[in-house]
């Protein structure tokens, strides 16, 4: 029984951390946990030397938990780092250092919510202005400034303020919120993100972002930040706002670059991240996902009004793949198969079949090793 129960915790221990590293989120069952081993299991979790990183991965690497969590401390020049560093102490008390590098990363997302849903509720409801006017503000703010400009010259920032949202109170209040001084004399920002990196513990440099950047081949760019003041983009805003724009943005062009006409962000995106304007004149709506955790985006769908209509979800092809893919196609044919989930690189193919008579011609259209993956695909 006790084995069954260090296993148990263990996965528990596994999860709340995988959770962690995708997401830089804290769960619940996390923090319960921690307490849980050091009032009532530290005797035994001690004895089975369990407790610290590479003590869990020791046990992690046996069947069946290999098979059951995808877990990876290689993620990370930081998770490397303390990999021999106990959770628990001797004493049974917890580790503070390692919980001071967790709680770094908590209510980001709480952050980010905060202040984006006043702001969408104003411009989809209260803002009595023309829809495209109102669209022009959300893109200039998501797209323009938080996106592509996340470390940004104060004067440039100021002079966006003063001249776009003067008259807007509301949305003034939220550029105002979203960044803040950044200090340093210097910054070394991600090539693709263009967010600073983070210096770690090794003293190496990695990006905020580097589970999605690394993909992008990012290298580090020196900038002085000493004379010229700069603004950066709080890390809450960056890690919800930046990272899953600049993956938009990317679809965007390659739908583009293949003759599709598209519209960005439509109706303020309560139709999705882009509407695809097909030449026999229907749209096609597309939301696009950065989720690190298949679990996670699931579960994000199943809370989100708008998914019952959304015609496809376009994930990153590095990451819609192997467990990932298998983990995610399984929630979804739990429960019928509701959500079309396809990449990047797929979705011109689907796009251009929608123009099509009959299945017959889309298989005929697409790769014979891919067709497998689109047996689920509902055609409109």
């Amino acid at each position: 029984m006790a084995i069954l129960e260090d296993k148990a915790m263990l996965r528990r221990i596994l999860e709340g951390f995988n959770h962690y590293i995708n997401t830089y989120e804290i769960s619940d069952d996390l923090l319960e946990l921690f307490e849980e081993i050091r009032m009532k299991s530290f005797s035994r979790i001690k004895d089975k030397r369990i407790y610290t990183f590479s003590q869990f991965m020791t046990l992690y690497s046996s069947l069946p938990l290999k098979q059951l969590i995808p877990f990876d401390t290689t993620k990370s020049e930081e998770i490397k780092f303390y990999h021999h560093s106990p959770i628990i102490l001797e004493n049974g008390s917890i580790n503070d250092e390692i919980m001071h590098f967790l709680n770094d990363y908590d209510s980001l997302e709480d952050l980010y919510q905060k202040a984006w849903v006043p702001v969408l509720k104003y411009l989809r409801r209260e803002d009595p202005r023309s829809i495209k006017e109102r669209q022009d503000d959300y893109d200039l703010m998501r797209i323009e400034l938080m996106t592509k400009q996340p470390l940004i010259k104060s004067t440039k920032y100021y002079s966006n303020l003063t001249t776009k949202f003067v008259s807007q109170p509301l949305l003034m209040s939220l550029m105002e919120g979203a960044y803040k001084d950044y200090v340093e004399d210097r910054a070394i920002i991600c090539s693709h993100c263009k967010y600073p990196m983070e210096k770690l513990p090794s003293g190496k440099y990695q990006c905020v972002g580097h589970y999605i950047c690394k993909h992008y081949h990012s290298t580090g760019i020196v900038i002085d930040t000493k004379s010229k003041r700069h603004k950066i983009l709080h890390k809450g805003f960056y890690i919800f706002t930046t990272l899953p724009s600049l993956f938009e943005l990317e679809v965007e062009q390659k739908l583009q670059s293949k003759g599709f006409k598209t519209r960005r962000h439509p109706e303020l995106e309560q139709l999705g991240d882009i509407e695809v304007l097909l030449p026999n004149g229907r749209s096609v709506y597309l939301d696009c996902k950065v989720h690190q955790s298949a679990y996670r985006l699931f579960e994000t769908l199943e809370k989100d009004p708008k998914s019952k209509d959304m015609h496809f979800y376009i994930l990153p092809s590095f990451l819609y793949k192997n467990e990932y893919k298998s983990q995610l196609n399984k929630l979804n044919a739990k429960h019928r198969n509701k959500y079309n989930f396809t990449t990047e690189k797929r979705i011109s193919q689907l796009l251009m079949a929608e123009n099509y008579q009959n299945r017959y011609e889309l298989e005929q259209n697409i790769n014979s090793d891919e067709v497998e993956e689109h047996e689920q695909i509902k055609l409109f």
